[in-house]
């Protein structure tokens, strides 16, 4: 798979994505900081995210509510969640 976005990117976003489901930032202000595009679906921030995931091995998930966003998986009990909603 072919690298799309650099390591200085990837480690961007590790640095604003906050430890825990509770500090969970949403996808607009995400790609505001790394000063992406913020309408639509955040391609771009969607794309880095997956990346560092699939490549990196970066423990990345998303809530939908209460706070929406993402954030760095901080324990076993959100990564469980996060396998649970992949199936």
């Amino acid at each position: 798979m072919p690298l799309n976005y650099s390591q200085q990117e990837r480690q961007a976003l590790l640095t604003n994505l906050r430890n825990g489901r509770q500090s969970a930032i949403s996808a607009h202000r995400l790609a505001l900081t790394l000063g992406y595009p913020s309408g639509g679906n955040q391609v771009r921030l969607r794309g880095l995210i997956k990346e560092c995931i699939e490549h990196e091995g970066d423990l990345i998930s998303a809530s939908t509510g209460r706070p929406a966003g993402f954030f760095l998986i901080s324990n076993t009990l959100e990564l469980e969640a996060y396998i649970d909603s992949l199936e």
